[in-house]
């Protein structure tokens, strides 16, 4: 185990969830309203944890994708915001 004073401690870290990590992470105005019209309703717990795999898919595609998510001009996330979102997925999805 690291003694770095800014290391984080095994276990220490809360397990990430969906209604305070991972909600907050889409977009009212673009990831909402363009996954809605998959059938896929990201403000809604167990639509996002049902489709988690296929978000995640659309998260990681290149840039240009027609299946990327979020869509341009919002374009791609950021890395730590995919990191956060598989966090959750191998976490068990927290509700």
């Amino acid at each position: 185990m690291s003694h770095h004073p800014h290391a984080k401690h095994e276990g220490a870290a809360a397990p990430v969830s969906y209604a305070k990590d991972i909600k907050p992470l889409f977009s009212t105005k673009t990831d909402i309203p363009h996954m809605a019209q998959h059938g896929i309703h990201l403000d809604q717990y167990q639509s996002t944890s049902d489709n988690a795999t296929d978000i995640y898919g659309r998260l990681t595609q290149p840039p240009h994708s027609q299946q990327l998510m979020p869509p341009a001009p919002e374009g791609p996330w950021p890395a730590a915001k995919i990191a956060l979102f598989k966090a959750w997925m191998d976490g068990g999805k927290q509700p």
